[in-house]
Order: C-alpha cells, then structure tokens, then sequence
C-alpha cells in the first residue's frame, strides 16, 4: 500500500511542477493531441487533473476494502 501511495503522491507533485511552469498565454495555446485533435492547453490540463482524480478515488476504495481509514492523501 506504501508504494501506492507513494505514487500518487509523485504524480501529484510532478502535475504541479508542470503545470506551475504554463502561464497564461500557453494555456490558451492550441496544440494537437495523440488523436490528431486541436485542444487548447488548458483543457487538456482540466482533462488530465480530471483523469488523475479517477486514479485517486481507485486508491482510496482500495485502502477501504483492505480496511485501511483516511484517503490517499493523508
């Protein structure tokens, strides 16, 4: 369990290292994703903010079925 946690919390800081490095103009910049799809940078930050909260509430049903208390981020 260490070790998932860990992770998480890795990853948590890696996305705020990252994203403390987009200021305004680059947020509103237009990129083109993995599918070819035109995004701009921000919605593509909401979008993996988004996708690292499922990971997050996965972690925290797991320390609930292994009868652990507190979320992942205690």
């Amino acid at each position: 369990m260490i070790r998932i946690v860990g992770y998480a919390r890795s990853t948590f800081e890696l996305c705020e290292m990252r994203f403390s490095q987009i200021d305004e103009g680059l947020f509103e910049s237009d990129f083109y994703d993995w599918d070819g799809v035109r995004l701009q940078v921000g919605e593509a930050m909401f979008g993996h903010i988004s996708h690292i909260n499922r990971h997050l509430g996965m972690i925290e049903a797991i320390k609930g079925m292994l009868g652990l208390e507190g979320s992942a981020t205690d």
